[in-house]
């Protein structure tokens, strides 16, 4: 299915069941709620119909919803953290993710460097950082796999399509 389930981005914590492979972090968002269709905040977990169909494998309802989440078939690769200021655009302390796009969803889900930011305690939702790497017709020139702060406050970025490596700087 083109956008189940989602990427969860979930706090680790000792002892947390992230459900895996019961139950999944619902994307579908319900009448009322306050999120946008394309936030994936404080999503609940539901059952796997392949899985856990009959829900007695795990109770998906006990568990805690996931903190942030990605659309489905985003493939995370690279997850590091911007611990200062200094990203481009001021971004501040938050996590740094390498999304590297589908190979099997229609249309593609395209690959980019999503930005978490890191507020009060709290992860906040998905924001694109760095895109343009993939064409409207789905091809594609770059996937980027990992993003890091570097000493300098640049953004470095690996791709492992362009066998490239970019600087990432600021106005």
């Amino acid at each position: 299915m083109n956008d189940h389930p989602i990427e969860p981005l979930a706090r680790l914590t000792q002892g947390r069941d992230l459900g895996w492979p019961y139950c999944n972090p619902d994307p579908d968002l319900q009448p009322g709620d306050r999120d946008s269709a394309l936030s994936y905040t404080d999503r609940p977990f539901v059952r796997d119909i392949q899985e856990n169909p009959d829900g007695s494998k795990l109770d998906c309802a006990a568990l805690p919803p996931i903190e942030q989440g990605m659309g489905a078939h985003s493939a995370p690769l690279g997850l590091s953290f911007a611990t200062t200021p200094g990203l481009p655009g001021a971004y501040g302390p938050g996590a740094l993710v390498g999304i590297h796009g589908s190979w099997n969803r229609k249309p593609p889900r395209a690959p980019e460097v999503s930005f978490f930011a890191w507020r009060d305690g709290t992860l906040g939702p998905q924001q694109t950082l760095l895109t343009g790497f993939q064409a409207a017709d789905g091809s594609r020139w770059g996937r980027p796999v990992m993003a890091v702060q570097g000493p300098d406050h640049a953004l470095y970025v690996s791709d492992d399509q362009a066998g490239a490596v970019y600087r990432v700087t600021g106005p």
